[in-house]
């Protein structure tokens, strides 16, 4: 009887062992790598751009308020719904401006993830299978990346593992509360990335039509989990349908949904998608990789066999990923990170080396490729800890925010990864050479809000203002904040045309330019070689009635 009522006990305290070692190896120099300075495509060498726009997200939010309607370098950001952004948010608004406080609600999420897949391999393997799991993902550098950046793609893979996971302890969802952590676990992956949220719905559809008559889902329960998940992401589609419907079907719908994804504006690269993902996902954790691919038969007589919904259930969910990475036609590898949890999941219980007699072998094995993933730098597979290749431009931006300059800031093709979204800087302008308006395809109604512009309407912003204003106010928009956010140029002397007309910014340029604007700034702008390739044009006269921004919020090591 004492055997009994400890085993509950024993389980929760594994558990509990398992999410602290998870956090502790997922966070170490988690305050080491700047925003925007991992690189979210490690073959490629892509820096992770967008937290620099969740940080200026979820930085408005902790200072300024305005949670139900998110906004981002001061205008309305709806292309994907606000979830990530609140919880950013509110713990930058509890603990400070801190890499930490940005980026600690994935960090739990990529803990609590951990604790998920332990319980899923112990449930279906053996009592070692969950550790091998375990350590199949936390040496994964995908998932060790992206639970330390301020990114969707972590809390959408945690939330549908969660959702999943009710499923394997109640293959029916006849319990309330399994049913409920159901629906709540997809309502949060919608709320989170949009349509990516609804795979918990599509594994679940193609579950019941695999699984035996007498272990599927009843329709009218299936039907009952749609409607609540509905009626939980509700409230905030309909509040953006009422009061910015113009900013949401433009956003949400127009472009995230029906343009980005099916059509992008620019093609992200000409692999197809099988090549892209899979040859990245070898490269950067090949280990887990060929353990997943010998996992594959073995998962396949599990399905074939139809002894249990659960190696169904695991094929369904890798085929709907695969399915909706194959369609979505804008192709980034953080997308890699809904793989992994299944594939870990495949590898520790369907793999010839998930029985008793290999798992010790196995676990040995993983150790040690742990310790070669840590200690061995400069690999697209290694794992960072935080001590990855800055950010060059990091250094130098960080040092101008601190001059707190009530200045604007003209970023000239700039080398930041829009790591200067992230700072307390009073305005920042993007300026692009953009002969071919590729800008413009990514936000077509930027130009007529005056978010973007081109050079000549830069050049006499002060004269458009009250029409885009105006133009601004019709969107439900009482803000010029956004203004001029992004300016496209088509030549060089676009560029030096702007310098002239506009004494009173800053500009952050090429070296390349140095030159030719000695001439045009003598009077103007005092000029600093920042580095080999960058200069700063620092504006001798401040703009009236302009506050200087307060940069003592923010934690010196941002």
């Amino acid at each position: 009887m004492v055997e009994l009522s400890s085993a509950p006990l024993r389980s929760r305290f594994k558990r509990i062992a398992v999410f602290l070692g998870a956090l502790a190896i997922l966070g170490v120099g988690i305050q080491k790598t700047k925003v925007a300075a991992a690189f979210s495509d490690p073959v490629s060498r892509i820096r992770a751009q967008d937290e620099s726009i969740y940080a200026n997200g979820s930085i408005a939010m902790a200072l300024h308020g305005g949670w139900l309607t998110p906004k981002v370098l001061g205008r309305i950001f709806l292309f994907k719904p606000p979830l990530q952004l609140w919880l950013s948010g509110f713990s930058l608004k509890l603990f400070g401006i801190s890499l930490l406080a940005l980026r600690l609600p994935m960090l739990i999420a990529g803990s609590f993830g951990a604790v998920l897949i332990y319980c899923w391999c112990t449930q279906i393997g053996f009592a070692r299978a969950g550790i091998v799991g375990v350590l199949l993902l936390l040496s994964n550098p995908v998932w060790h990346t992206f639970s330390r950046l301020c990114y969707t793609d972590m809390l959408v893979a945690v939330f549908t593992l969660a959702a999943l996971y009710c499923v394997v302890v109640d293959p029916s969802l006849e319990r309330r509360s399994t049913f409920l952590a159901f629906c709540a676990a997809t309502a949060a992956a919608i709320m989170t990335k949009n349509v990516a949220g609804t795979i918990p719905l599509l594994v679940l559809f193609l579950t019941t039509l695999w699984s035996p008559r007498a272990q599927r889902l009843t329709l009218p329960r299936i039907l009952q989990a749609c409607l609540l998940t509905g009626l939980f992401i509700a409230p905030w589609h309909f509040y953006q349908l009422i009061v910015h419907p113009r900013w949401f079907w433009a956003e949400y719908i127009q472009l995230e949904l029906l343009r980005i994804g099916l059509q992008p504006p620019v093609p992200t690269t000409f692999e197809s998608p099988v090549v892209f993902y899979g040859r990245r996902l070898f490269l950067v954790d090949p280990s887990m990789a060929i353990l997943a691919m010998i996992a594959i038969p073995g998962l396949v007589l599990a399905v074939r066999r139809r002894e249990s919904i659960r190696p169904i259930l695991l094929a369904a969910w890798l085929i709907v990923v695969l399915a909706a990475m194959c369609a979505f036609q804008t192709r980034y590898f953080h997308y890699a990170v809904f793989l992994i949890a299944p594939l870990c999941i495949a590898a520790a219980c369907h793999g010839p080396f998930s029985s008793p007699r290999w798992q010790w072998w196995i676990l040995a094995a993983l150790c040690i490729a742990f310790g070669v993933k840590t200690y061995t730098k400069d690999r697209v597979w290694s794992l960072t800890f935080g001590a990855g290749n800055p950010l060059p431009a990091a250094a130098i931006l960080r040092s101008y925010s601190d001059l707190a300059r009530p200045n604007a800031l003209v970023l000239v093709e700039t080398d930041d990864w829009f790591y200067s979204a992230a700072l307390p800087l009073r305005k920042v302008h993007y300026c692009f050479l953009d002969p071919g308006h590729i800008i413009e395809r990514y936000g077509p109604h930027y130009p007529n809000l005056g978010i973007t512009v081109t050079a000549e309407q830069f050049a006499q912003i002060d004269r458009l203002t009250p029409q885009f204003r105006e133009n601004l106010r019709e969107w439900g928009l009482n803000s010029i904040a956004p203004l001029a956010t992004a300016i496209e140029t088509r030549s060089d002397s676009d560029v030096l045309n702007i310098i002239q007309s506009h004494p009173l910014e800053d500009f952050y340029l090429p070296a390349r330019f140095r030159r030719q604007v000695a001439p045009l700034v003598q009077s103007t702008h005092d000029i600093s070689d920042v580095s080999p390739e960058r200069l700063l044009l620092f504006a001798r006269r401040a703009p009236a009635n302009v506050a200087a921004p307060d940069v003592s919020r923010w934690s010196r090591n941002w």
